[in-house]
């Protein structure tokens, strides 16, 4: 029998981005632990971020950012 292969992703559907990770094309980061949000809630308050989705969109940016080589 032959053995079961993972489906090979294309191109288009993945991204390289920061440090060279792999993302799915239509990732977007979403705060995920309750210290997390309790941190974006402080740096709100400092002025650093307008909300809650300026903070994830800032950081999609960042892990987003096109790798070089």
């Amino acid at each position: 029998m032959p053995k079961k292969q993972k489906p090979i992703l294309e191109k288009e559907d993945f991204v390289i981005g920061l440090f060279g990770e792999k993302y799915p094309k239509n990732f977007r980061y979403k705060i995920s632990t309750e210290w997390e949000l309790a941190e974006v809630k402080w740096l709100i308050s400092e002025g650093d971020f307008d909300s809650i989705e300026d903070y994830e969109l800032f950081t999609t940016k960042l892990l987003l950012n096109q790798h070089t080589n």
